[in-house]
């Protein structure tokens, strides 16, 4: 019972993070210019993947800062190298729920929280495909 507990724990605090990460990259696009992108096919990450891996950390890094807890974790990873952040990382990542997680760009994105809320099974999709950005 604990180790369920604690899973849902790490996996909710892991929500947020990644919810901040997409928000960041999120923050600046119309949501009709989202809802649009959705519609045509665009993968938010593709479209990250393609950034240069410093500025991927960075972001990522600036987020944790809110959260040391998992900070250490990551860094823990970091310092194994990165087939040991791919390899429970990815699949702890993929049971992220993609409700909960709009839940959560919605407090910081409203109305691109909302177009979210309307493709579910898009960022369904876009959590399965997480892992190109695990390195």
């Amino acid at each position: 019972m604990a180790e369920g507990f604690l899973k849902r724990m790490a996996l909710s605090r892991a929500t947020r993070v990644a919810a901040d990460f997409v928000a960041y990259y999120l923050s600046n696009m119309d949501p009709q210019d989202l809802k649009q992108r959705i519609s045509s096919g665009w993968s938010i990450v593709d479209t990250v993947s393609q950034r240069p891996k410093e500025e991927l950390v960075e972001v990522l890094d600036t987020i944790l800062e809110s959260y040391p807890d998992i900070k250490s974790v990551i860094q823990r990873h970091r310092n194994e190298g990165a087939e040991a952040a791919k390899g429970g990382s990815l699949e702890f990542l993929q049971e992220i729920s993609a409700e909960r997680l709009v839940d959560h760009i919605s407090v910081k994105l409203p109305l691109q929280g909302r177009v979210l809320s309307q493709n579910l099974d898009w960022v369904q999709g876009e959590i399965k495909k997480v892992g190109s950005l695990i390195v």
